[in-house]
């Protein structure tokens, strides 16, 4: 694996910095929401559209 760059390094340390602004801004998201958002576009990729809507369908009437 090839060592990071100080660009790749900057980049990181900006994205870090905004996310801890966002959360002190109470403008973030929780851990929970972005799994579950991840959880859905994990699905949306592997699944056919008629599962898809389904099983998007019963986890919205949660």
């Amino acid at each position: 694996m090839n060592k990071p760059t100080n660009t790749d390094e900057d980049f990181l340390r900006q994205k870090v910095e905004a996310g801890r602004e966002s959360m002190r801004m109470k403008e973030g998201r929780s851990n929970e929401d972005v799994e579950a958002k991840f959880s859905e576009r994990r699905i949306e990729a592997n699944l056919p559209n008629y599962e898809l809507v389904a099983i998007l369908t019963a986890l919205k009437r949660r």
